[in-house]
């Protein structure tokens, strides 16, 4: 498993989101993740890559706090409304219509959204005649876009991303990623993506 930064933007400023010292992680006797730093700014990517199994996803959750390192510590500057997270599992909610699913996070944290606004994501994404569906009348990889492009919507400070293009073509991959590129750079935020994908 390789840990790899990559910094966005040369004149953004490097505020550190997540610092992560010496981390460890047992599952009974399983070491799961061992003795591991992470540093992740606003304006850098951060990628984690290894293959399945590997604890990237342990890796991940103690990096951002969900779950306490048996050993180590790490640490999260931002408020938890400022970061937004998208896994290989949609978490879509099904009986809210894409539309509805993609303007959850805003009207969770209150962060309104025009109508002309949610036109373009739609024009843009491909998926105007898909907004009035129901996530079960989506295949997996159209679900997990538009779990991706919620996220993308909202615009946290520090997107983690985990395994949250694992389904998507590839087509709608590259398009995604610039769109996720030119977002981040605009905006100064950061990553935190883990893949067993090298592509």
């Amino acid at each position: 498993m390789q840990v790899k930064p990559r910094q966005l933007d040369q004149e953004v400023n490097r505020i550190p989101a997540i610092v992560s010292r010496g981390i460890t992680h047992f599952y009974a006797n399983l070491k799961a993740v061992d003795n591991v730093n992470i540093k992740v700014c606003l304006g850098e990517s951060v990628a984690i890559v290894g293959p399945s199994g590997a604890g990237k996803s342990t890796l991940l959750r103690l990096a951002i706090g969900v779950e306490k390192p048996s050993q180590g510590q790490s640490s999260v500057s931002l408020k938890p409304s400022e970061i937004g997270a998208a896994f290989q599992e949609d978490s879509l909610l099904p009986w809210l219509t894409v539309s509805e699913n993609i303007c959850l996070l805003h009207q969770l944290h209150k962060k309104p959204i025009t109508k002309t606004e949610l036109g373009e994501i739609f024009r843009s994404a491909n998926l105007e005649e898909f907004k009035n569906y129901f996530p079960w009348q989506l295949s997996t990889g159209m679900k997990q876009r538009v779990a991706l492009i919620r996220l993308l919507t909202y615009s946290p400070r520090l997107y983690v991303l985990d395994e949250a293009m694992a389904n998507i073509d590839d087509f709608s991959r590259f398009s995604l990623c610039d769109e996720l590129y030119s977002r981040v750079v605009k905006s100064g935020s950061g990553i935190l993506f883990i893949t067993h994908n090298l592509m």
